[in-house]
C-alpha cells in the first residue's frame, strides 16, 4: 500500500468511526473492541502509534458496511486511486461490488475469489 492510500485510508476509516460513535453514543475504544477486538487500536491508528493490516482494514470496512444503522446516512468516503470505490460508495477498496447487487436499497459488496 503507497503512503497516499495508506493515508487516505486511515482518514476514510476514521471517518466512519467518528460517525457511528458520535451517532450510537459509544467512544472509539468500545467500537475498537467490537469491531478489531482491540480496544485501543483504533485510537493508535488515528494517532500514528499504530499500525493495522490490510486483512484488519478490510475487517473493519466490512464490520462498518454489516453494521451501519439504516437511519445513519452513509459519509462521502475519499476515493481510494485504482479501486471499485468511489467517494460515498459503500464499496472498500479492493472489493469490487456486482452490478445491481442491492440489500434494502443499499449496495451490497460481494468479494470475488480468486482462481
Amino acid at each position: 500500500m503507497t503512503p497516499r492510500i495508506a493515508k487516505i485510508s486511515v482518514h476514510n476509516l476514521m471517518l466512519l468511526a467518528d460517525t457511528y460513535c458520535k451517532h450510537c453514543g459509544i467512544i472509539s475504544t468500545t467500537l475498537s473492541r467490537d469491531i478489531l477486538s482491540d480496544a485501543p487500536a483504533l485510537d493508535k491508528i488515528r494517532t500514528g502509534k499504530g499500525s493495522t493490516s490490510l486483512r484488519k482494514f478490510d475487517q473493519a470496512m466490512e464490520w462498518f458496511d454489516q453494521n451501519w444503522p439504516d437511519d445513519l446516512p452513509w459519509p462521502k468516503l475519499e476515493a481510494i486511486p485504482g479501486s471499485a470505490q468511489t467517494p460515498g460508495s459503500r464499496a472498500t477498496g479492493g472489493v469490487v461490488p456486482f452490478a445491481g447487487a442491492e440489500k434494502n436499497g443499499r449496495r451490497v459488496v460481494k468479494r470475488r475469489t480468486a482462481r
